[in-house]
């Protein structure tokens, strides 16, 4: 399921990931709680807006140093995305990671983990990506 729920919560929009449905008794499993008689919505996003969130995260990567070339990229990736990115969007992911990298190595990692904090605050899945720039 690549489309996950949005909550109204008194801080903000929540995502809650969908992990599961079973059609034969209308029931959607998800990763982390929806609470009962909650506002909830169907979140979407496309290929687009995930690969714009990869060009920002390495942009803001890169722009930590000061101007100092990269010695490496180190991408933590949330699996999720592969929902929405397909094969084709992932190859295109990982060559706009290289992208930045001016030729330093470059490591993509795939994470289950979310960070409560940042994804309580996150308007969107698509930006689950973390990029480390070492110089």
């Amino acid at each position: 399921m690549t489309h996950p729920f949005g909550l109204s919560r008194r801080s903000g929009e929540e995502v809650r990931f969908i992990a599961e449905a079973n059609f034969e008794d209308r029931s959607i499993g998800c990763i982390a709680e929806v609470p009962q008689g909650g506002l909830a919505w169907i979140m979407e996003g496309d290929a687009g807006s995930v690969l714009e969130a990869t060009s920002a995260a390495c942009s803001q990567a890169v722009d930590g140093l000061s101007g100092r070339a990269p010695l490496g990229l180190l991408a933590f990736d949330c699996i999720a995305r592969r929902g929405v990115l397909g094969d084709e969007g992932i190859r295109a992911e990982v060559s706009r990671i290289a992208s930045y990298s001016r030729g330093a190595p470059v490591r993509r990692l795939l994470h289950l983990w979310r960070d409560r904090a940042h994804s309580r605050r996150q308007r969107i899945p698509q930006s689950n990506l973390v990029v480390l720039a070492f110089s």
